[in-house]
């Protein structure tokens, strides 16, 4: 993994809005592609169904990232960390995914079968590959969760 060295001073009076600004570049998928493989030297027509694949789930990350420090501003103090919290784990994964080239996405990693999902072991019926003709009551009517139980753990 290539390490991200570069840092972009930001003077402004509202520095918040701006780092968001510059984030939401990353929610265009031609000019995310271009940075993936500008970073990692990656010639034109290399991996790019895995490269475009990376561009969209960082996208996805960096819209969740900011839903969830929008919604930390109006929170009370019960939940406001927990947003917070999965607001910095969602910008650290489109970190993850744009310091990999081309070759690690999270369906690579579902993939590998690791143990994942807050202790609850999910599944997932076999969807069509362009997911975004499916309803969102589709998609949630196709993923399913029961209890992981340790090896240790009394039934």
């Amino acid at each position: 993994m290539k390490k991200i060295t570069k840092i972009k001073e930001i003077s402004s009076q509202q520095p918040y809005k701006q780092v968001w600004k510059y984030l939401r570049t990353f929610l265009d998928e031609p000019i995310t592609i271009n940075r993936i493989k500008k970073f990692h030297e990656i010639s034109e027509n290399k991996k790019e169904l895995n490269i475009k694949k990376q561009s969209e789930q960082i996208a996805y990350c960096i819209l969740q990232a900011e839903e969830y420090y929008k919604s930390a501003k109006y929170a009370t103090l019960v939940t406001k960390p927990l947003l917070l919290y999965y607001g910095s784990i969602s910008l650290s994964q489109a970190l993850v995914l744009f310091a990999n080239k081309g070759n690690i996405s999270f369906d690579y990693l579902r993939g590998k079968k690791k143990k994942w999902g807050h202790g609850l072991d999910l599944t997932f019926r076999n969807f069509p590959k362009n997911t975004k003709e499916l309803s969102l009551n589709d998609i949630l009517s196709g993923i399913g969760a029961k209890i992981r139980r340790d090896e240790n753990d009394e039934a």
